[in-house]
């Protein structure tokens, strides 16, 4: 590498050396071949003339270095998972130990269900900014990691702030259908002793639980008013999670190997797709419409993607409507009207 300095002598005062160019050792093979080489950096300025190419000429490889599915992922630090991992098995009761191992709440904080909410001056009447919305049915349960965010409050409009660890929507993922819970027990209650039958139920209540898709109904509004990081968790990611606590306290005596039922673990994480194709979308607010799938269908399929997880209950309760209230107290028809006995 050589540096080309020329004498300036212009105007008053000593002359100096002005440096021009720079020569390196890709100009000087160069000259000696007469020919150019073209490198990387001819993309983008041609080493002749100096000018820079036209954009469609230039060429992005960042694509090859990223993962699939983590180009638009959120993540968060080490310390905050561990930090919304404890504060959910001890202070939130559906996420406790006894519902959901912790293996599968440490597996379950691994998925993709962080959200950010950017700063926004116009964050009251911007709809991105809110999380809950008043009297329009909802799935999930959100937990704040980051961030302040404002909560209105029945029809007297109350407001009060929320800051980190304040969650919202434990409804949306509790069983309120009327099912006898008593008909729905853990297979082996040695394996479980701890284990109350109503708390976990079987993976029969389970998969019926999923196909009955009530949704919770806030009397309030959740409205970030700053920068917000959350976490969001669907009901069927959740049911997902206590269908393999089940699996996993069901095959401990098992001989399996630990990346065998890794990959099933997996597998039942990642299956919330076929269960929303299968549910035929989510029921709307208002005037919802049955699904079109029939129960025993839905039910078949469900069997048939999750056989051999785990036996399955005495017996099938039998009701001729199953009714749900939603927060405010009013009764809502299940979608599932007429469910035979199949014992």
């Amino acid at each position: 590498m050589a540096f080309v300095q020329r004498v300036n002598n212009e105007g008053e005062g000593d002359p100096f050396y002005e440096t021009i160019g720079l020569i390196t050792l890709e100009d000087v093979i160069e000259e000696l071949i007469q020919a150019e080489i073209m490198d990387e950096t001819d993309v983008f300025t041609d080493n002749r003339t100096k000018r820079r190419r036209n954009a469609d000429r230039k060429q992005d490889f960042t694509i090859f270095a990223e993962k699939r599915g983590e180009a638009s992922k959120m993540r968060i630090s080490p310390q905050l998972t561990l930090a919304a991992y404890q504060f959910l098995s001890t202070s939130v009761e559906p996420f406790h130990p006894n519902v959901i191992s912790e293996t599968i709440l440490r597996r379950l904080l691994k998925q993709d269900i962080v959200y950010h909410i950017r700063k926004n001056k116009e964050w009251r009447n911007d709809p991105a900014c809110i999380i809950y919305d008043q009297g329009r049915a909802v799935d999930y349960f959100v937990i704040i990691l980051e961030g302040r965010v404002e909560v209105t409050v029945g029809k007297e409009s109350l407001r009060f702030e929320g800051g980190p660890f304040t969650y919202f929507g434990t409804q949306a993922l509790v069983q309120t259908v009327g099912i006898n819970a008593k008909e729905f027990t853990i297979t082996n209650r040695a394996e479980s002793p701890s284990v109350a039958p109503s708390t976990m139920g079987s993976l029969e209540s389970l998969n019926i639980d999923s196909l009955l898709r009530h949704t919770f109904v806030p009397d309030y509004t959740v409205r970030a008013c700053s920068e917000v990081v959350y976490l969001k968790i669907k009901r069927s990611l959740y049911l997902a999670a206590k269908r393999a606590t089940l699996m996993e306290r069901s095959r401990k005596g098992e001989t399996q190997t630990e990346q065998q039922f890794d990959e099933e673990v997996d597998k039942l994480l990642h299956s919330l797709d076929e269960d929303d194709a299968l549910s035929g979308g989510r029921h709307s607010p208002k005037g919802a419409h049955p699904c079109p799938l029939t129960y025993q269908q839905r039910r078949k399929s469900s069997q048939q993607r999750h056989d051999g997880t785990a036996a399955s209950s005495p017996r099938t309760p039998s009701h001729h409507q199953m009714n749900a209230k939603d927060i405010n107290g009013a009764v809502k028809s299940s979608p599932v009207d007429d469910i035979q006995n199949t014992a």
